[in-house]
């Protein structure tokens, strides 16, 4: 499901006409940090059987490959860098307990503020990707749990 719905996601980028990079680093690897190699040894020693997604393709990236491809879009002027300002989090999910400090601060905000953090649907909507009809026909599979209901309760 993973794989698969990171493709939809790109296939809808793509179909929406915009200009867009789909720069995919999910297979990034560095000598220091956690990566995919470290993962997968230290999980083979703690389980009997590992399972692996299969409908991804593609070849280990480096983070210095990464930073080479960023630097280059800089100097031809078509990738812009901004300074976060107030209202902006970095979030660092590279360990068990910062991916849970990470969802215990979104749950916090979403409940404090009343607003989903990064919702698809609602930046189409509010970007006019999607009308009505498009947000009204893909909450309608999700009415009976609360991320439905917020979308339904944008159209209001």
């Amino acid at each position: 499901m993973y794989g698969q719905t990171k493709l939809d996601g790109e296939k809808a980028i793509v179909a929406s006409g915009c200009k867009y990079l789909i720069f995919r680093t999910s297979w990034v690897y560095a000598a220091r940090g956690g990566n995919f190699a470290k993962t997968m040894l230290r999980l083979a020693q703690e389980r009997e059987r590992l399972t692996i997604i299969n409908d991804q393709h593609g070849a280990p990236t480096g983070a210095d490959l990464i930073t080479d491809v960023n630097k280059r879009y800089l100097e031809l002027g078509q990738l812009n860098v901004e300074i976060m300002g107030r209202g902006y989090a970095w979030i660092d999910t590279g360990t068990h307990d910062s991916l849970l400090d990470a969802a215990s601060f979104i749950g916090t905000l979403q409940k404090r503020q009343g607003l989903m953090v990064a919702c698809p649907e609602e930046i189409a909507y509010g970007q006019k990707w999607i009308d009505a009809a498009a947000l009204q026909s893909l909450a309608a599979p999700l009415t009976k749990n609360g991320y439905g209901q917020y979308l339904l309760g944008l159209l209001k």
